[in-house]
This record gives structure tokens, sequence and C-alpha cells, in this order.
């Protein structure tokens, strides 16, 4: 009796930090999947502002949760050419892949 409920205590709490764990990404996550989005994006289409291997970095002002897996990041995108873009991302969590970018848009600059 005394081994079933320690083994059922230690399943809650392990679901209970894997069901917490994750909400929200990390700056550094956030900004790694930003680049090699927009690295991406660049070689898809010739015409964008990130084509030519254009995007020297991307900087992360802030993340705002949305929803249970959805989040909006507040960001600056960095040209070589020395021009700065803000730039809202809205970014899934995805199961087993991680985070990913569902939609964006230029707010200011370029």
């Amino acid at each position: 009796m005394m081994k079933r409920f320690r083994l059922s205590l230690c399943l809650s709490i392990l679901g209970l930090f894997v069901s917490c764990s994750g909400s929200l990404p990390s700056a550094k996550t956030a900004q790694s999947v930003a680049t090699s989005y927009f690295k991406s994006y660049g070689n898809q289409y010739k015409t964008s502002p990130f084509a030519g291997k254009n995007l020297s970095r991307v900087a992360i002002n802030q993340i705002e949760p949305i929803s249970n897996k959805h989040v909006q990041v507040d960001a600056l995108t960095n040209f070589k050419d020395g021009r700065t873009s803000r730039v809202l991302i809205k970014m899934e969590n995805k199961l087993p892949g991680g985070w990913r970018v569902e939609s964006w848009e230029f707010v200011g600059g370029l």
C-alpha cells in the first residue's frame, strides 16, 4: 500500500513538473528560432529584406504569453548594412520539435 502511494506521489510530482515546464521559451531559444527562421525565409524569398544573407542578428526585447502553447516575441532584427527593424513574431510550441515561428510582421523601421 505504501509503495503504491509513493509511486503515485512521484508520478504526480513528475507530471506537475512536465506540465509546467516549457510554457515560455527562453530569450536564447527565441533568438535562435527567429534567426534560423529569417535566414531560411531569406533563402526562399529573394526579394525580401532578409535575402542574400543580409541578416546580422536578432535581439529579443520581450516575450509575452498569448495562450497555453503560443507566445508573442518582440524582437529587433539587425541587418549587415546597419539598418534595424522591429518585428513581432508569434511562436507556437509544437511537440516534440519545440518552438516554431507561426507568423510575423514588421512594426517599425526598414
